[in-house]
């Protein structure tokens, strides 16, 4: 770029405006810290305190950190995985099938092999099972043996399925982030940050945050029990690489927590890391030191790919391999399909953007593009793009028959998922959840129109487009 080049716009057009930063502020900061005018600049912009700005340029988790009890039900929760560990107990695990369950049934399987505790995963099929546990998925662990299950991120609404467990006599411990009913699923510990009686600022963690918390509770009550006595303890921070892997790819908000708990796992890639995510940085083409952007960019849509066309499960072992030559091979296989995705995901935008581009021009606030025969596993990544493009809700769906099945993307300050399960009390669709900027839902096609006027209504008035 030529010297002095002002830039007005970014690349989706947006207009570049540099917020108003206090002088003094920000020369305050600039000569207490000896740092750069710019970096002061932003800092001040921010609202960063003077005595925040070390723990902000240089996230530690030593003081970001909190005390894993102050989640609501995170002690039973600890206290009934460290009596399993310590009973030689199996383990059954249900996780989503995006990259936020896939790393979180890592951690907790790397983790109990460390203890030598044998476990069982399970994901549910994106186009076959849907979103969430079912009823055959816990009755497959209960037939391996399992009798506690850990549910990583989903289970917060899945009433109907833990109801299934509990008349199996399957205990089930739900690590989740989504957005909450009043009434929670009947288990015997929801560990959910975004609990409507769930006090704290951790409401932003994504489910692999909230999963490494509940891992550093089982610790130290297994630490308690004198557990570690004769057995190693299994070190967690090793593990922070499949946190920020984790965090980034569900998109959550980089501050608190997040910020710390990336910083540190963006160190631990840099360090070596995991097998599955050197062989899969290796087959992307990465060179340079991973950073939250390739992450975003390079390896979670790998990872996803594996979920949207295929078995979610090849992601998850990835992940939890320490075997470099399956590692290598997965790796492969799913950028493999990854390029796949690609070109069913181009398909698939290209239709959507026409209709979510109409409805722009007419004045909705909140965009639903349906088609025939979509493909179900690239829904969510297009609803995204649309999203980002146009600065508007965007829901993205697939007909197929009797079902119409959808996922969507909202910019910052939404709560699309707040609104879907409202949708879903007002009996406009048979599922529907998820959290402030991402979610989903099933109905019929001849509920669309009126789930789409509702959403419509609780967005406000039409605005005006912005294309």
């Amino acid at each position: 770029m030529p010297q002095g080049r002002q830039v007005a716009h970014s690349l989706t057009g947006r207009d570049w405006i540099e917020p108003e930063a206090d002088p003094a502020r920000a020369h305050e900061l600039a000569r207490r810290y000896a740092l750069p005018d710019v970096v002061s600049r932003l800092l001040a912009v921010r609202g960063i305190d003077a005595e925040a700005v070390p723990d902000f340029l240089e996230p530690r988790l030593r003081t970001q950190l909190p005390d894993p009890s102050r989640l609501l039900d995170m002690d039973v929760a600890a206290e009934r995985l460290a009596g399993a560990v310590t009973a030689g107990e199996r383990l059954g695990i249900i996780s989503d099938y995006d990259v936020d369950g896939c790393t979180s049934a890592a951690l907790v399987l790397r983790w109990a092999r460390r203890l030598g505790v044998a476990s069982s995963l399970r994901i549910p099929h994106r186009l076959t099972d849907g979103y969430g546990p079912n009823a055959r998925l816990l009755d497959e662990l209960e037939a391996e043996g399992a009798r506690l299950v850990l549910v990583l991120d989903s289970g917060t609404a899945a009433h109907e399925a833990l109801a299934h467990a509990a008349q199996r006599g399957l205990q089930v411990i739900v690590v989740d982030h989504h957005g909450t009913d009043a009434e929670l699923p009947p288990a015997l510990a929801v560990v959910n940050p975004n609990r409507r009686d769930q006090e704290g600022p951790w409401g932003t963690l994504a489910a692999v945050g909230v999963t490494f918390l509940l891992l550093v509770a089982a610790n130290r009550a297994l630490r308690t029990r004198g557990h570690f006595v004769r057995t190693p303890e299994p070190a967690l921070l090793p593990l922070l690489d499949l946190v920020a892997l984790g965090t980034v790819a569900d998109v959550v908000p980089l501050t608190g927590l997040n910020r710390a708990l990336v910083s540190q796992g963006l160190k631990v890639m840099r360090e070596g890391g995991t097998a599955g995510l050197r062989e899969l940085a290796s087959a992307a083409g990465l060179k340079d030191a991973p950073t939250a952007a390739s992450i975003g960019f390079v390896l979670a849509p790998r990872l996803n790919a594996a979920g949207r066309l295929d078995d979610p499960l090849l992601a998850a072992e990835l992940l939890a391999t320490d075997d470099p030559t399956r590692a290598a091979a997965i790796a492969r296989e799913l950028e493999a399909l990854n390029s796949e995705r690609k070109t069913v995901q181009d398909r698939v935008a290209d239709a959507a953007q026409s209709v979510a581009e109409r409805q722009l021009r007419d004045g909705h606030r909140v965009l639903l593009a349906c088609g025939d025969g979509w493909h179900r596993g690239v829904l969510g990544v297009v609803a995204g793009r649309l999203a980002e493009q146009l600065h508007r809700p965007v829901l993205v769906a697939a007909r197929d028959g009797d079902e119409v099945v959808a996922s969507g993307r909202a910019p910052e300050g939404s709560d699309l998922g707040e609104a879907l399960r409202a949708a879903h009390a007002a009996g406009l669709a048979a599922k529907a959840g998820g959290h402030a900027r991402a979610g989903g839902f099933t109905t019929s096609p001849a509920s669309l129109d009126a789930l789409h006027a509702f959403l419509e209504g609780r967005s406000g008035p039409p605005a005006a487009p912005t294309l």
